[in-house]
């Protein structure tokens, strides 16, 4: 990938904590890669907890404008993928877009 986009990035305003997935267990090992589908019966997800930031962000103009914690939510997602956010959907107009 060259870029990412996170949408409803919003819908989480609400959360003290957010469980987020990086890793998955398959027969005791752990792998940041998805399992195969033959195989999904015996994974299970490896959660870490990130820290929510509860206040609004939907009408934000930049992502350096984000409350930390969403900074560095967004910050794992691109550690996790290996690539960067290009774009941040921070509310259910098309206009509430972060380029």
């Amino acid at each position: 990938f060259t870029e990412i986009a996170v949408t409803k990035l919003d819908v989480l305003d609400v959360y003290e904590r957010i469980p987020f997935c990086a890793q998955y267990e398959l027969d005791g090992r752990r792998t940041c890669d998805m399992p195969p589908t033959a195989a999904l019966e015996r994974v299970r997800p490896c959660y870490e907890t990130l820290a929510g930031w509860l206040e609004p962000i939907t009408g934000m103009h930049d992502r350096a404008g984000l409350p930390k914690e969403a900074r560095a939510y967004l910050t794992r997602i691109e550690q996790t993928v290996g690539a960067p956010i290009g774009m941040v959907g921070v509310g259910p107009e098309r206009t509430a877009t972060l380029l």
